[in-house]
């Protein structure tokens, strides 16, 4: 029995050195930013969400804070105003190769557990095929076609109606 699916989506390999270097760079990236914050769901849900449909809105009242200073009450923080509307603009772009290089990784690991998965299905044909053959494969072939096995539940059967 001999199967053999070619797939090849991913041939590439770190050294632990290119490892030990992007994991270097992701923490000093970290720590470019201490300023990030980890907000629960129920936190996200409680506040007002800016959306694209608002941004425009948010740029009109910086407009008005720096064009008409004398109509913003003395209670309101210009300073914080403008620091949290040019923190959100700096971090866009920043966001945004965060998330092609983490949508670039997710497709590589997928690709790479795809060819890995293809690649063990050769690996357990041929330990199908010589598990009679070679001392140790059979309980190798047990172990690796455990995966492959249902697990049926009995559907429980209701009693009968009594008769009368």
């Amino acid at each position: 029995m001999e199967v053999h699916i070619a797939q090849n989506i991913i041939s590439a390999a770190l050294t632990a050195e290119q490892l030990t270097a992007i994991q270097n760079n992701l923490t000093e990236l970290r720590e470019q930013m201490p300023f990030l914050l980890a907000l629960s769901k129920a936190q996200r849900k409680k506040m007002p969400k800016l959306g694209n449909t608002f941004k425009p809105f948010v740029s009109i009242a910086e407009e008005v804070v720096n064009q008409h200073p004398q109509i913003i009450s003395p209670l309101f923080s210009k300073e914080e105003f403008l620091r949290d509307t040019k923190l959100m603009r700096d971090l866009v772009p920043v966001y945004e190769k965060s998330v092609a290089l983490t949508e670039a990784l997710n497709n590589t690991i997928f690709a790479a557990g795809s060819d890995s998965f293809v690649e063990s299905l050769e690996v357990y044909a041929a330990v199908l095929a010589n598990k009679d053959k070679v001392p140790g494969l059979e309980d190798v072939a047990a172990r690796m076609g455990a995966f492959f096995t249902r697990k049926r539940t009995k559907k429980e059967v209701p009693p009968a109606p009594p008769q009368s």
